[in-house]
């Protein structure tokens, strides 16, 4: 998979980079400035470890159903364009002669191309 939604992978990954820096260079700013938060966040996760394990089920569920959406809609792709290019055979090609074109006015048909 190269492209996703007709932007290549790279160059999305290339910029959610940028999100993510800022989104770690704050959780650190958080930490550095308000030790209380973070101390508060893992005792949370060890005194209720029924709802910890909720929480991580229901991201790695998200996690694995939008994935397997954008891996079906690969397929399915892939699938229509090989069906397409497989109907077509040898056919490159097709050219059709108006004959009530202008253009042919005063001239004579082609016999072939």
């Amino acid at each position: 998979m190269d492209e996703l939604f007709g932007a290549p992978i790279t160059n999305i990954a290339a910029v959610l980079t940028v999100p993510f820096g800022l989104a770690v260079v704050f959780l650190l700013y958080i930490r550095m400035r308000h030790p209380i938060l973070v101390r508060m966040a893992i005792r949370n996760v060890v005194r209720r470890p029924g709802q910890s394990l909720l929480i991580i089920s229901g991201l790695m569920l998200a996690t694995a159903i939008n994935s397997s959406a954008f891996t079906v809609g690969d397929s399915v792709t892939y699938s229509i364009k090989n069906s397409a290019a497989a109907s077509l055979r040898s056919v490159d090609e097709i050219l059709v002669v108006d004959e009530d074109s202008n253009f042919w006015e005063g001239r004579a048909l082609p016999d072939g191309f």
